[in-house]
């Protein structure tokens, strides 16, 4: 005898519409959690990377002091008889590993004296100059006068501004630890700054800047003012204000903003002290900014 059998029937649930609303939601809220934490973790990774690059040119200056008894030469100058118009980062370059594209520029040199024409280091970037949250940072930029530069993101400090000639790399010099009697720990080496929204400040391996000292170009101010211009050499910053200008937060479509240090981080900017040490100021740091910048200046200050 055969039983029968009753054929039961399984049908899936489906989701209600509401339902369906609230996991969308969580899943929204989830990712808008994510995103900024990943954001954040990104932002990390490029801040210690700039800081280390920081660190390597200080290292690299220090190594430089310590072969040849003075700081390395801000700028040469536009008429010098050898290495015209040469930045302090051009003259780095044995000390940060880059013998290589150092010799290529003594070779440059003694072809054509002027370094901004014929010259394959003014083309050449250098992940180690270049912070990495800034955009645009590895590779080089057309600018005026269908010019192919590469950048920098940090400068050498010339003191308050331009004609102050009381910071640390100046046009010329040759300044020797003894002479930084406020301390090395009290006084700005290099800053952040990225290069000017035109990509005309800002060269790595040779510039000229206002008045040919090289400011806004390698050398920076902590309260830079603008210059006459020079007769002859173009300028693009005829728009800016006077100043003195101020550390505080930038805009990478803006000109003006080359007249002081500033950078992609959010809330400040890494800066090389003279003794090596690397530090994060934020903004608010700007009232102690003229006492760091000064060698020799005696000023009262503590750090924030």
């Amino acid at each position: 005898m055969f039983r029968r059998q009753t054929a039961i029937s399984f049908y899936p649930k489906g989701f209600t519409l509401v339902e369906i609303i609230v996991v969308v939601g969580i899943i929204a809220l989830l990712i808008g959690l994510l995103l900024p934490a990943v954001q954040m973790a990104r932002e990390a990774a490029r801040l210690s990377h700039c800081q280390n690059n920081v660190r390597q040119i200080m290292l690299g200056v220090a190594n430089f002091e310590a072969g040849n008894k003075y700081l390395p030469t801000g700028k040469r100058s536009a008429t010098a008889s050898a290495f015209q118009s040469r930045t302090f980062l051009q003259e780095l370059l044995p000390y940060v590993e880059q013998r290589p594209l150092f010799e290529n520029a003594v070779t440059d040199y003694r072809i054509l004296p002027s370094p901004f024409v014929g010259h394959g280091g003014l083309q050449t970037p250098l992940g180690i100059y270049s912070c990495p949250s800034e955009p645009g940072s590895g590779v080089a930029h057309w600018t005026h006068q269908d010019r192919l530069v590469a950048t920098t993101s940090y400068l050498g400090c010339n003191g308050r501004n331009w004609e102050s000639f009381d910071g640390v790399f100046l046009t010329e010099s040759r300044i020797r630890l003894s002479e930084i009697s406020d301390g090395l720990s009290n006084t700005l080496a290099i800053g952040e700054r990225p290069p000017s929204a035109d990509y005309w400040y800002g060269w790595w391996y040779a510039g000229f800047g206002q008045q040919g000292t090289g400011s806004l170009d390698m050398l920076l101010g902590t309260n830079e003012e603008k210059a006459p211009a020079s007769p002859g050499v173009p300028s693009f910053i005829a728009d800016c204000d006077q100043g003195p200008s101020h550390f505080q937060p930038g805009r990478l479509d803006r000109q003006c903003d080359v007249f002081h240090f500033w950078s992609h981080h959010p809330n400040g900017a890494v800066f090389g002290l003279a003794d090596g040490s690397i530090k994060f100021f934020a903004y608010e740091s700007e009232d102690i900014m003229p006492a760091l910048a000064s060698r020799a200046g005696r000023e009262v200050f503590s750090f924030p």
